[in-house]
């Protein structure tokens, strides 16, 4: 694996799981494998609940500007 992608995955892992490096050195490669799946997940749902966030934040603006009530 390349560096970069490997200091890629550090950065993430850290940042997403709170795994220090030290943790993610001691990993099994199913470990490490499982973690790098578990981040896309989790980036996966984050992107998801900001879709939903601008698509209900869209919605109110357009039924505002058309004059639509309570989600009517």
């Amino acid at each position: 694996m390349a560096e970069n992608e490997i200091n890629k995955d550090f950065l993430v892992m850290s940042v997403e799981l709170g795994i220090s490096e030290d943790q993610i050195r001691l990993m099994t490669q199913d470990e490490y494998i499982f973690n790098r799946a578990k981040v896309k997940l989790v980036q996966q749902e984050k992107e998801s609940v900001i879709a939903q966030g601008v698509y209900y934040g869209m919605a109110k603006v357009l039924n505002e500007m058309f004059g639509k009530k309570g989600g009517k």
